[in-house]
């Protein structure tokens, strides 16, 4: 685990221990956790409603930024600034922190949550989300920190011991979502692949 140091020097916390900051995977983990449960209920909450398939609704569209965006950086936003984690950081035994070890305030919380859609994940977009997050994980492991937290400071910090378990329990939740996710696409799939045909022909 590395020990996150504020931009002048020193240690994290000015009121403690210095904050232990997990490895890369760790944080990738949560974060993947985080996005598989977001889309679980985004996709719940479309087919609930009843709702045709829309090419509106798949990632990287227009309509996708304000109907699976937003929300998922409110959302997060809103854990951070009352919990000063997420569901799937929290399963790992992981919070975010500034560097003096205090829990976010909301306006950080949500300058943070954007940083994360529109760099870390390319705001869902096929083309721009697997360049994102090869960024992330690349800037995570050169320097330690993502460069959200760097410009913020803030910084992901392990509450306790990681475990074998706590990391199987997490991926078995990424399992189960991604298995939940195609249970709810299976109505839309023949208009999936229809739109998906016209789209390469055009």
């Amino acid at each position: 685990m590395r020990i996150a140091r504020r931009k002048k020097g020193g240690t994290a916390s000015e009121e403690g221990a210095p904050l232990v900051v997990p490895y890369a995977y760790v944080r990738f983990l949560g974060r993947m956790a985080d996005i598989m449960m977001h889309m679980t209920l985004y996709l719940s909450v479309l087919r609930v409603s009843g709702l045709a398939f829309n090419p509106g609704f798949l990632p990287g569209s227009y309509e996708a930024l304000l109907y699976l965006c937003l929300p998922m950086v409110l959302v997060e936003t809103a854990f951070l600034g009352t919990l000063g984690t997420t569901p799937g950081k929290a399963m790992l035994g992981v919070s975010v922190r500034d560097y003096r070890g205090r829990r976010l305030f909301f306006p950080t919380a949500f300058r943070r949550s954007l940083f994360v859609m529109v760099l870390g994940l390319g705001c869902f977009a096929p083309s721009l989300m697997l360049l994102a997050l090869f960024f992330s994980w690349w800037w995570v492991r050169r320097f330690g920190f993502t460069p959200w937290d760097r410009k913020l400071g803030t910084t992901d910090v392990l509450n306790s011991p990681l475990t074998p378990r706590k990391v199987v329990m997490t991926l078995a939740l990424v399992i189960l979502c991604l298995q939940l996710i195609y249970v709810l696409l299976i109505p839309w799939l023949p208009e999936m692949e229809a739109y998906a045909a016209a789209s390469g022909q055009m």
